[in-house]
């Protein structure tokens, strides 16, 4: 094709770069921890220069949006464009700038958030916020968001669980952070209670200072894909997250609801049997669980209660789907921080998963 179209090598060579790669993109921006420094560096490197960083941007959008009705949402483009840019950024200064240790980080935040927490606040809430986040908050929360998280949670916590809800209706979710007291299963009780009303959840970002405190912000929607803007729902919701924390070893009973538009329901002439993969490759830090099954309402809760079950942390959760199929992933530890490296643990954890799913 490329000699039909008398293309000069350097035009092959692009083309050739975008036909094998143009999966990568999506994959990357919907599977994969976009904030971390190697998942950017490892994808520039593959990209090679900004022009094919450009070409195949938007071959993965007209390739994306061309699957089907409701294939390409707000949500996947606002993924897709946070990886464009950041990528974009490193290829613009190749890595030129250093990593920044906990104490720069800390002074270079340090009057930002006090600039956006105005006049009369405590400087030593502050500096004790900051020097008990763990490193990647510091490094991907920008000053003002901060700003509000101390807002919400210094000198202490105001009640058992504290939320705050933003509402995007530019691009059609609801950022809900949950501000409590860690304690092993968290997560997974906030995603039961989202799932228990009903809200679909796009992503998730999972924080844990050293002095206890998580600070748990989720993309949500409603099942029609909009924004959840009912106040009573978010009444309900702290609501059932308290009552969980209070009656530990009990879980709720959450709906199994299939979220399937009218056109999807004929696709389960096509379904597939789930599948785990787990990549111990793609993070320094963790473990990567991938989890592709049938999709339906509370299957994110499923997962993170067997995960908790399994003594493992959840840090970050991405959750996509791709026609009736939801794939979601999980960077995990064990109970000491640490990724799980043992084969036969592993090779365990990928049958219980399986076996709940089938």
């Amino acid at each position: 094709m490329c000699a039909r179209l008398a293309l000069s090598d350097e035009q092959r060579q692009l083309v050739d770069k975008l036909v094998v790669n143009h999966l990568v993109m999506n994959h990357l921006a919907q599977r994969r921890d976009i904030t971390d420094p190697k998942v950017i560096a490892d994808f520039a490197e593959r990209v090679g220069s900004v022009p094919a960083l450009d070409h195949l941007y938007l071959l993965t959008y007209a390739d994306t949006s061309a699957v089907g009705p409701d294939v390409w949402t707000v949500w996947k483009a606002s993924l897709l464009a946070d990886l464009y840019r950041r990528t974009l950024d490193y290829l613009l200064r190749r890595g030129a700038e250093t990593t920044l240790s906990r104490a720069e980080l800390q002074q270079r935040l340090r009057p930002l958030v006090l600039e956006s927490l105005g006049e009369g606040y405590a400087p030593e809430n502050v500096e004790r916020f900051l020097a008990t986040m763990p490193v990647k908050y510091l490094v991907v929360t920008p000053p003002e968001t901060i700003a509000k998280h101390i807002r919400l949670t210094q000198p202490q916590l105001t009640a058992p669980v504290v939320l705050d809800v933003e509402h995007n209706t530019a691009v059609g979710f609801t950022t809900v952070t949950f501000c409590l007291r860690e304690r092993r299963g968290v997560f997974a009780m906030i995603a039961g209670a989202l799932s228990k009303n009903r809200l679909n959840i796009l992503g998730a970002q999972i924080y844990t200072s050293e002095e206890g405190l998580a600070i748990d912000t989720l993309q949500v929607e409603t099942l029609s894909r909009t924004p959840v803007t009912d106040a009573h729902v978010w009444r309900q919701v702290q609501a059932d997250l308290v009552a969980a924390l209070a009656a530990p070893g009990t879980w709720p009973e959450v709906p199994t609801l299939r979220r399937l538009p009218s056109y999807e329901r004929k696709l389960q002439a096509f379904a597939q049997p789930p599948q785990v993969t787990i990549d111990n490759a793609c993070s320094d830090s963790y473990t990567v669980i991938e989890v592709q099954a049938q999709d339906q309402l509370g299957l994110l809760y499923k997962l993170t209660r067997l995960l908790y079950e399994s003594g493992l942390d959840v840090a970050l959760a991405k959750i996509s789907t791709e026609a009736n199929r939801a794939i979601d992933v999980f960077y995990v530890t064990d109970a000491a921080r640490k990724k799980i490296v043992d084969e036969a643990t592993l090779a365990r954890l990928k049958e219980t998963l399986l076996a709940a799913l089938t």
